[in-house]
């Protein structure tokens, strides 16, 4: 899978709600282990100087700390989930998983990481005010469309967030690029021959050179943001610490 510029805001960068799904494989050090066990031994000894509250309060600290240990170090004991009782093992689930989509997921971060560096050294800003009459322009696009359902959305509490980074991502992406995109009448036409497009008439005719428009003008856009991030790309300071 991989980072492509998609736009009308059908979701150009990753969802984290994607990343945040998988679930990290991460194990903790002996040494870490080691400073962990010195600083509880430590509190028990300084326990018998304390009030009776204060030690209460420890012991429950201790105990909140044990749990947590014991829990980040045995939860890939933990399936994902059974088949029939027969179990889904999260290690497996989340290399396959990583593996699959993990590549594809890292390059959608880093675009969206340099566009939104790219727009703080240009001090371009997109506001909360433009990102929800879009989200309106959306809604009523939708609506015109039948999906009253997909409409609401923008309203769920889960749904909003993403929606609006998604819109506000698009935003600085045609701030940053779009200066001097135009489309010619010839464009158009050629447009219309290379696609075999039958020629309306009337508002017909030039409904549809309004979205033939949009149409060369988005792919102009396009291409543009795709040299540019690809040149970033090349050119940023880039480590990846993970292998695919």
């Amino acid at each position: 899978m991989k980072f492509n510029y998609r736009p009308r805001y059908s979701n150009l960068f990753v969802s984290r709600r994607r990343l945040t799904s998988i679930p990290a494989v991460i194990t903790l050090s002996k040494a870490v282990y080691k400073k962990i066990i010195s600083l509880a031994t430590a509190m028990l000894f300084r326990i018998r100087r304390l009030t009776n509250n204060q030690r209460w309060l420890l012991i429950v600290l201790l105990i909140s700390l044990v749990s947590f240990i014991f829990g980040f170090r045995f939860r890939n004991f933990i399936p994902v989930a059974t088949v029939n009782g027969d179990p889904v093992d999260r290690r497996q689930f989340s290399t396959r998983l990583f593996q699959k989509s993990g590549e594809g997921i890292l390059n959608e971060f880093i675009a969206e990481i340099l566009v939104h560096q790219e727009a703080e050294r240009q001090s371009i800003k997109v506001s909360n005010k433009e990102v929800n009459v879009k989200i309106r322009e959306v809604e009523e696009q939708l609506k015109k469309q039948g999906y009253s359902n997909q409409a609401s959305l923008s309203k769920n509490p889960k749904a909003r967030p993403e929606l609006e980074r998604e819109i506000r991502n698009q935003l600085l992406v045609e701030r940053l690029f779009s200066k001097n995109i135009k489309v010619t009448d010839a464009e158009i036409e050629k447009y219309f021959t290379e696609n075999n497009i039958k020629k309306g008439k009337g508002a017909i005719y030039e409904s549809q050179k309004i979205a033939i428009r949009q149409i060369l003008y988005q792919q102009a856009l396009q291409n543009r943001f795709l040299n540019w991030l690809n040149l970033q790309k090349r050119d940023a300071r880039v480590r990846v610490l993970v292998r695919f």
